[in-house]
């Protein structure tokens, strides 16, 4: 017997409890589902992110925290995953921006300060590799 679902709200809580115990798959269909229900759902565009982050397919995952935060954008959870995809993307002043305006809506978050302090640290390495690669030298790596 297959249950038909016609709610947006419980799928996206189905489909958050199932990306908890790590099926992506399930996960995915739940939201998927929630999507086709209620294509305004802020929630199922932010877990559909978190997975396509979890899988490193950042682009994806980007575009649909953008949709998420368009819709609602004053959800910290999203401004601080859309932040950690844009770093991973090397995306640092859009990364700083969702950080900071995230940090005005939850000033204590201990994530976001991590956050924050990785971006500072991205960028510091990019301004001191640009310094070295103007003065001549390179990457012994490379």
């Amino acid at each position: 017997m297959k249950l038909a679902l016609e709610d947006a709200g419980t799928l996206v809580s189905m489909g958050s409890m199932f990306l908890e115990i790590g099926d992506l798959s399930c996960a995915t269909h739940c939201l998927l589902g929630a999507v086709d229900i209620d294509c305004a759902s802020a929630d199922a565009y932010y877990y559909l992110g978190v997975i396509n982050a979890l899988k490193e397919e950042f682009d994806d995952a980007a575009e649909l925290f953008s949709h998420a935060l368009d819709i609602r954008d004053d959800h910290v959870p999203t401004l601080r995953d859309s932040a950690y995809v844009c770093l991973e993307m090397g995306k640092l002043t859009e990364a700083t921006e969702r950080i900071q305006k995230a940090r005005t809506l939850d000033p204590d978050d201990p994530q976001l300060k991590e956050l924050d302090r990785r971006v500072t640290l991205a960028r510091a390495k990019s301004t001191a590799t640009g310094l070295l690669c103007r003065c001549g030298f390179r990457n012994p790596r490379s």
